[in-house]
């Protein structure tokens, strides 16, 4: 990856996209290959400063002692002391997940931060993490360059998937202080990979509110046109299926000697076959109904609840008649 490719793109997505009433952050994604996630060596976790420090810096909490508790209070935007660490809020605990970059915690109250809030902070990544600095010792003699390091400090990590996606800045940085980070990240990517580039299969630039677009390549006119006339054909394929599928069961309830009625909402796919054959069974059944005199169907309703007193009676009967014989038996053995 050069410079030059890289502000060809960053022009591109300028020219190409719309302005917006709020500063959107400039996302890097790289794609990647021949990597085994499952080997933990062959997973990225990167902890690096970039050349140039966005706007808006990342927020610190901090799991401190009485050692540190004063200093964390100063330099952090949320602080945990050792003493509410059992009765802490798991709510108010996610909530400053959400808004932090990083938690920092004391080495002496470090195994009780992972056994109180390991569950909550492990899954999203964000325990504790002493290749980023965060655990500190309780002798510290200030934590301001600690918390000002971090704050500056971006994570490059590969989850479930062959890619990476970091935030290299805000639009309203110039093309060089943006390039210059990019290439900064690409570096530490290329790096830690176990075959350096080779790992390294695409890398995309976008903006919060715009396409994305190949580093090297222009996002013109053209591929967005390229774009739509591509969702318009799906869109009409999709519409084409559905045609032949109406037809089909059409053709069904024709053969079946009914027709088929409009529907007033939109069934889900996996039940309209089922829908229709209920909907024919009734509606055969009424045509036949129908048919018939009304004083037939009244003697036919006659038959049937006279037929159903029947039986419930039988049932009764035969019920009575168990319970006589098992009582004469009962009194046989005795």
């Amino acid at each position: 990856m050069e410079k030059n490719q890289v502000l060809t793109t960053l022009q591109s997505l300028r020219n190409n996209s719309i302005k917006r009433n709020f500063s959107q952050s400039v996302d890097l994604l790289i794609n990647l290959k021949d990597l085994n996630l499952k080997v933990p060596e062959e997973n990225l976790n990167i902890f690096m400063q970039l050349p140039h420090n966005k706007t808006k810096l990342g927020k610190i909490a901090a799991f401190v002692g009485k050692e540190l508790l004063p200093q964390a209070k100063e330099h952090c935007d949320f602080v945990i002391p050792f003493d509410k660490f059992e009765d802490f809020p798991k709510r108010e605990l996610k909530k400053i997940a959400k808004q932090v970059s990083f938690f920092i915690a004391q080495a002496t109250v470090m195994p009780k931060v992972a056994t109180s809030f390991g569950k909550l902070l492990g899954p999203s990544g964000k325990m504790p993490n002493p290749k980023a600095g965060c655990v500190v010792p309780h002798t510290i003699p200030t934590l301001k360059p600690v918390v000002d390091k971090l704050r500056k400090t971006i994570r490059i990590q590969t989850k479930n998937e062959l890619a990476v996606k970091c935030s290299v800045g805000v639009d309203s940085m110039n093309n060089d202080q943006l390039a210059e980070n990019v290439l900064a990240v690409y570096s530490a990517i290329v790096q830690a990979a176990p075959k350096a580039e080779n790992n390294i299969q695409t890398s995309y630039l976008k903006l919060t509110m715009s396409g994305v677009a190949e580093v090297g390549k222009e996002l013109t006119k053209e591929s967005k046109e390229a774009k739509k006339t591509a969702r318009k054909e799906l869109r009409e394929l999709r519409r084409i299926a559905l045609e032949e599928r109406l037809k089909k069961k059409a053709a069904l309830l024709k053969e079946l000697g009914q027709t088929a009625a409009p529907k007033e909402k939109k069934s889900k796919k996996k039940h309209d076959d089922q829908q229709d054959l209920e909907n024919l069974e009734q509606t055969v059944g009424q045509t036949d109904e129908q048919n018939e005199n009304p004083e037939e169907q009244v003697t036919k309703v006659k038959e049937k609840k006279s037929k159903k007193k029947a039986d419930t009676e039988e049932v009764k009967e035969e019920k009575v008649k168990k319970t006589k014989k098992e009582k004469k038996d009962v009194a046989a053995k005795s």
